[in-house]
């Protein structure tokens, strides 16, 4: 009886180990499972980064043709600005042009004027001689 005694005990004390080794190995497999379940997140984590890296990249990409535009733009604007200066520089030339134009043309029909009255005064002139020699002649 001692014997079936102490057996029964091993055996007790065995089934206790067991249920204790199960047990460790149930808690065993739940860590298992949150691991491999967090080796996942960090997979997808891992991704996710790589995409927002490549997105970085992109942007980074972006501002710089962003800059180079807005260089440019600065640029046309300037350009513009110096259009527009020329244009209102050539609009006053021409202006000034069409004014001395203007005044030409009426020296020149003041000129014209002058001419015909010149050649009033020379046929004038021309006459006084002629009325002057004639009245020499009558004299003599």
């Amino acid at each position: 009886t001692s014997r079936i005694s102490e057996l029964s005990q091993q055996l007790s004390q065995q089934a206790r180990m067991a249920e204790l080794a199960k047990a460790q190995s149930e808690r065993s497999s739940s860590t298992m499972w949150q691991l491999e379940a967090q080796l996942a997140q960090a997979e997808h984590a891992a991704q996710r980064s790589s995409e927002l890296e490549a997105q970085l990249a992109q942007a980074e990409k972006d501002a710089q043709r962003a800059s180079h535009l807005n260089a440019q733009l600065a640029h046309t604007q300037r350009s513009d600005e110096h259009a527009l200066q020329l244009k209102q520089c050539l609009a006053r030339a021409e202006g000034r042009a069409e004014q001395t134009s203007e005044e030409l043309e009426a020296a020149l029909k003041r000129a014209e004027v002058g001419e015909g009255r010149s050649q009033d005064l020379e046929t004038e002139l021309a006459s006084m001689r002629m009325a002057m020699v004639e009245a020499m002649r009558q004299t003599d």
